[in-house]
């Protein structure tokens, strides 16, 4: 035995935060707007007194949605995505039941990618549930798969509702606030 592995400088890989994105609801849309919607999705900002909280983001939709993709997207918010970035996503969401407005009294799941459209494959995605008539809070940590491509769409940040039973139908509303979005890279 020389040794000779004991006296080599190793270099560790450091993933290090690069981007940040928060949600700023509080006089307007923040730049989102509604992708591959079927009739209107209308996006109104400041929403006040939902669950005694100011500035939130409400979304409603007039026509029910039979396109996978439908969904609300923020576009070009990560002018720097690379292969093998990591992504964490936090938030709160809100659905409002109605009648029947999100197939069923069950929880709902939303898909949300933080480099790419949903459809694309990018990797880094992270699914949530939310309680329907309550306020869920969701935080993903570190998203377990990096980017693996990468596109013209890589830097939009989208939430889609992918799964036939949790399809808006019309009439359907949601709300969401305090979206944080960070980029992580390794060096």
């Amino acid at each position: 035995m020389l040794g000779l592995g004991n006296g080599l400088a190793k270099k560790s890989l450091v993933r290090r935060l690069i981007n940040t994105y928060t949600s700023d609801f509080s006089s307007g849309v923040d730049g989102w707007s509604g992708s591959s919607v079927q009739g209107t999705l209308t996006l109104t900002g400041n929403q006040d007194s939902i669950d005694s909280e100011n500035n939130w983001l409400k979304g409603e939709f007039d026509t029910t949605q039979t396109d996978a993709l439908s969904s609300i997207i923020r576009e070009d918010t990560f002018t720097d995505v690379q292969l093998g970035d990591r992504f964490s996503v936090s938030g709160k969401i809100r659905y409002i039941s109605g009648t029947d407005h999100w197939d069923g009294s069950d929880s709902v799941a939303a898909r949300f990618a933080p480099a790419g459209s949903v459809n694309a494959n990018h990797g880094a995605v992270a699914y949530f549930l939310g309680v329907q008539d309550e306020s869920t809070t969701f935080d993903s940590g570190m998203i377990d798969d990096p980017v693996g491509a990468t596109g013209s769409d890589s830097q939009d940040l989208q939430i889609a509702w992918l799964f036939g039973g949790d399809k808006p139908k019309a009439g359907a509303v949601f709300y969401v606030k305090d979206i944080v979005v960070k980029q992580y890279r390794t060096s």
